[in-house]
């Protein structure tokens, strides 16, 4: 603060700046007052509503990187995968010589309903990346991390736990499984969801770069025409599920119609170098509120298209081991509260909490004085990925006022609480 006290002249005016840290915050915006006390006979205190935003700009990402002699490749937290253009991560690559600028998850419902993209950062991190015990046989490199849809434009209401599994023996050493669990913790059904990933190639020199699909592999691939800075071929198969679009474009995948027509459609592939993107797409799926499904890709290198469909077949034999047991959706490993978004709010935010195994639950919504004005949850709860949504109003469904209030989550081995702003 410039000045925390001084002399107000009558008919003059005083300049004062106020500087407020709210690194420590959560993403969201936030009201505060600014209290200013004087000799005034009328009005003694007078506060000084603040708004504060909380940019997703400074949240610090955290990577990991699979290393099995033949491939490098970077996976972090907000489901981006590569990231070599900013020099974030080691892109994808195969025998030293990197393929891949940056890949992102994609999910559309409609072409004005989706999420993710590329370059979009659509989605938040709930967690850092972390290695786990991996379920596929012979596999010794894995980690996870789990992220929400909060800060999209047009949320689906979806929770990913995202895992990564690569193996430093052959035939299996020249690809990476992404491994992608689509929790609908909404409040909707979701229908008709496509599920894909979006890539970013540069193999050599990028504008001369060529593709290329095999539907019997459902194998989306890229190469450098010739060969002359990289004679590798760079691809992505598709392991779960029919393949619902694929295209190979240097212009496409700019706004939601163009994604959409990707990923219901099969594009023709460019007979021209060019510098490409690609898009291999999953689906059509219904997702249940509280349901999931799970779909997983192939991220794949080879020394020439026969190795790459060679490389892409082992894949496809890995993943054909996974057990039913195996698909069962994961559970958090941990309590949690996290933010509510929308925040600041008019009427409706949601909640997410996750509980590691079953609890009882209350969560309750208190105003700033710390009276309870609304209870959300009171009962036994099974374990998982939960949402609730709240409507700004108190138990008996009477509109309340504009101003900060506080949800506490409350179990027997866990509580924590949130501030949300109700702004109308």
């Amino acid at each position: 603060m410039s000045q925390e006290s001084g002399i107000v002249s009558v008919g003059s005016t005083v300049n004062i700046v106020v500087v407020a840290d709210l690194s420590a915050l959560e993403v969201g915006e936030y009201l505060a007052q600014i209290v200013i006390s004087s000799n005034d006979p009328d009005e003694p205190d007078l506060a000084v509503p603040v708004n504060g935003t909380v940019t997703t700009g400074p949240i610090p990402l955290t990577s990991a990187e699979h290393d099995n002699n033949n491939i490098v490749f970077t996976v972090f937290d907000n489901g981006v995968l590569g990231a070599s253009h900013r020099q974030e991560g080691s892109g994808f690559q195969f025998y030293g010589q990197n393929g891949l600028c940056e890949g992102d998850l994609v999910i559309a419902t409609v072409d004005s309903q989706i999420v993710g993209g590329l370059y979009r950062r659509d989605f938040y991190p709930m967690s850092t990346v972390e290695p786990f015990e991996c379920s596929l046989a012979g596999f010794d490199q894995a980690f996870v991390t789990i992220y929400n849809d909060c800060i999209a434009p047009h949320p689906l209401g979806i929770t990913v736990v995202q895992r990564s599994h690569s193996k430093s023996t052959s035939p299996d050493d020249d690809y990476v499984i992404m491994d992608y669990l689509i929790i609908n913790g909404g409040t909707e059904n979701i229908t008709d969801a496509h599920i894909g990933l979006a890539l970013d190639w540069d193999v050599g020199q990028p504008s001369d770069n060529l593709g290329g699909y095999d539907a019997g592999l459902r194998l989306s691939y890229i190469y450098e025409e010739g060969g002359f800075f990289n004679s590798n071929y760079y691809g992505c198969a598709a392991l779960t599920a029919e393949v619902s679009g694929h295209t190979v474009s240097l212009s496409g995948m700019r706004d939601n119609s163009e994604y959409y027509e990707g990923m219901t459609n099969f594009a023709d592939i460019p007979d021209t170098t060019q510098d490409c993107k690609s898009m291999l797409t999953v689906g059509p799926y219904d997702i249940p509120v509280g349901d999931s499904i799970r779909v997983a890709f192939a991220i794949l290198g080879g020394v020439d298209l026969d190795d790459l469909a060679y490389n892409a077949m082992a894949a496809h034999n890995a993943w054909a081991t996974v057990s039913v047991e195996d698909h069962r959706p994961s559970l958090p490993s941990q309590f949690a509260l996290h933010q509510n978004y929308p925040n600041p709010f008019n009427p409706t935010s949601t909640i997410q909490y996750d509980l590691p195994f079953a609890s009882d639950v209350i969560l309750c919504i208190y105003d700033i004085l710390g009276r309870e004005v609304d209870r959300l949850e009171d009962g036994y709860r099974e374990p998982g990925y939960h949402r609730v949504r709240w409507n700004g109003k108190d138990g008996s469904g009477r509109d309340l006022p504009s101003g900060i209030y506080i949800a506490r989550l409350i179990t027997p081995e866990y509580t924590k609480s949130i501030k949300m702003v109700l702004l109308k």
